[in-house]
């Protein structure tokens, strides 16, 4: 976002000086739109009362959320029919939330099925698995993603 003339001399001119004001350079904080964008003005002056404006846009990045990886056992399970599957993801932000999806399907909270969110980690739970739920699962942020492969063995329909 750049300062325009307008905001630049409306800041000026707003304030009011004596002859002693000019001694010292002074700031004004200035907000954006953006939340992690500011302007910054800063307005000095010199002995022969000449106004000096410069305006300075400062914008603050969040380093990228990363997931940390798993060993290969974790990320591969082998699941019996009715054992449950927990897939766990750790992320750098504990503020971040996870995306999780199914053969790149977005899965949500159903019956059986819960998303936990605690601190850093986020878990992914089927409390009684189904061959049905066999295939690739991703715990994905808007920066990094990690796979997890699920197979289910058994039957669909337990021997009697």
């Amino acid at each position: 976002m750049e300062a325009t003339e307008d905001q630049v001399d409306s800041t000026v001119n707003s304030g009011q000086r004596s002859s002693t004001q000019c001694a010292e350079p002074y700031y004004i904080k200035q907000a954006s739109t953006v939340q992690s964008e500011e302007i910054y003005l800063s307005r000095t002056c010199d002995s022969h009362w000449s106004d000096s404006v410069t305006a300075n846009k400062v914008a603050v990045e969040a380093p990228p959320v990363t997931i940390t990886t798993l060993c290969e056992a974790e990320r591969n399970k082998s699941i019996e029919v009715g054992e449950p599957i927990v897939l766990r993801c750790e992320i750098s932000d504990p503020n971040v939330q996870v995306t999780w999806y199914k053969d790149g399907i977005k899965l949500h909270e159903a019956a059986g099925q819960d998303m936990v969110a605690e601190g850093s980690i986020r878990t992914l739970v089927f409390q009684s698995a189904m061959v049905s739920h066999a295939g690739i699962y991703s715990c994905k942020t808007t920066d990094d993603a990690m796979q997890f492969h699920v197979d289910v063995k058994g039957d669909k329909k337990p021997w009697l």
